[in-house]
Order: C-alpha cells, then sequence, then structure tokens
C-alpha cells in the first residue's frame, strides 16, 4: 500500500504553546463530545508525560487502548489494536517517531499528532509529508491540545 499526500491545512502545524508544564486540572473532568469514545493511543517514553497525556485523553472522554514508550512498539501496537487517534513523541527510542508514524500511516488513516519539543519548521513539514494530521509542540496543556486534537480529527476525516 502506498502512503497518500496530505491534505493536512497547514496551520495545523503553526502551533505552540506558552505555558511551562503539561497541567491538567480538575476542571477539564468533562468529556468533549468530539473526543468521546475515540481509541487513542500513547506513544511517549516519558513516564510522566504519558500519564498525563493518558490523564487528559481519559477526562475528554477517549479510552486510551495503550501505552508505547519506543517506536517499534508503537508500530505493532498500532496496527494490531488500530486506534483512531495517535499521540507520537518524535524522540522515542528504537524507531524515532516519525518512522514510526510513517510506518503506521502506510498500513492503515489514523489521526496521527505529533506530540514534541522540536518547533522547527522541517520537523513540521516532515510530519505534514508523511500523512501526521497535527503537530503540538511541548510543553502542553490539556487547554491547549484537547482543541487541537478536534482540529487534528476533523483534517484527519477530511484527508483521507
Amino acid at each position: 500500500m502506498t502512503l497518500q499526500p496530505s491534505n493536512c491545512d497547514s496551520s495545523l502545524f503553526e502551533t505552540s504553546t506558552t505555558t511551562s508544564d503539561f497541567a491538567i486540572t480538575e476542571d477539564h473532568s468533562s468529556t468533549n463530545p468530539r473526543l468521546q469514545g475515540k481509541r487513542a493511543l500513547i506513544c511517549e517514553d516519558e513516564g510522566v508525560i504519558q500519564a498525563q497525556l493518558s490523564r487528559a485523553l481519559r477526562q475528554a472522554g477517549m479510552d486510551i487502548i495503550g501505552n508505547a514508550s519506543d517506536g517499534h512498539a508503537a508500530v505493532e501496537i498500532a496496527l494490531r489494536e488500530r486506534p483512531d487517534v495517535i499521540l507520537m513523541d518524535l524522540n522515542i527510542p528504537v524507531v524515532d517517531g516519525m518512522e514510526a508514524a510513517r510506518r503506521i500511516l502506510v498500513e492503515y488513516h489514523p489521526c496521527v499528532v505529533m506530540v514534541t519539543a522540536h518547533s522547527d519548521r522541517d520537523f513540521r513539514r516532515r510530519a505534514s509529508e508523511i500523512g501526521a494530521s497535527g503537530y503540538v509542540v511541548k510543553p502542553v496543556t490539556a487547554d491547549s491540545l484537547l482543541p487541537q486534537l478536534v482540529d487534528a480529527l476533523d483534517t484527519c476525516a477530511s484527508s483521507w
């Protein structure tokens, strides 16, 4: 199967945050109707960040189908479980996040959102070229992540 070119809205790749921490507060306990019931895979090698992302997604009503701390595991879990959404860190061991996302997108078309410390335009461009639907620069908050995730899902739905 060949990878189709991405029709992603380039504005999704212009996102950054200004907060100093990933903060989940109690006011995020209500579910988001656009995210509720979506199945997510979190690919992040930092345990604390993985737990924070998981909590934010659960509070938004999403189901976490797995966590991967390296790119090889991310590909295996994604192809086996076929989540709707994949949050993918770029700097993960074994297989980097960009390559792991590419391998997944060759097989099927989930909504892949890169969550990374790299704000460089080249990384954003490469993510868009492989078919990522969003690019979120760390550090992130639930307030910044969840709206971007909804936008990425909309982009993903219109691209495939």
